[in-house]
């Protein structure tokens, strides 16, 4: 019995690394409880504007570019391409006479 009491139980290592860590472990703990706390324990502070989505900008364009006279002598780049008279194939299923 007299050597259970001369047991000494330490909590806290000598060494510096460990006791590093032991900090580094610390803060870690408290940033996760205020992590914790910022996310789940605080009301939100909404209000009707915050609700809404912001108006889209007014987009105007300006028009007179092509009203000028650069622009009207360019004139059309390629002649119009002439249709032919019957398009496709003839049908096979009509009855022939």
């Amino acid at each position: 019995m007299q050597g259970l009491n001369s047991i000494a139980i330490t909590f806290f290592p000598k060494s510096s690394r460990q006791i590093y860590l032991l900090f580094a472990l610390g803060v870690i703990l408290l940033l996760g409880a205020v992590l914790i706390w910022y996310g789940f324990f605080r009301e939100p502070s909404l209000s009707v504007v915050d609700n809404q989505p912001p108006l889209p900008p007014v987009v105007e364009i300006d028009f007179t570019v092509f009203k000028t006279r650069v622009f009207q002598d360019l004139g059309a780049l390629l002649p119009p391409i002439p249709l032919p008279e019957e398009v496709g194939k003839r049908n096979p299923f009509v009855p022939t006479d």
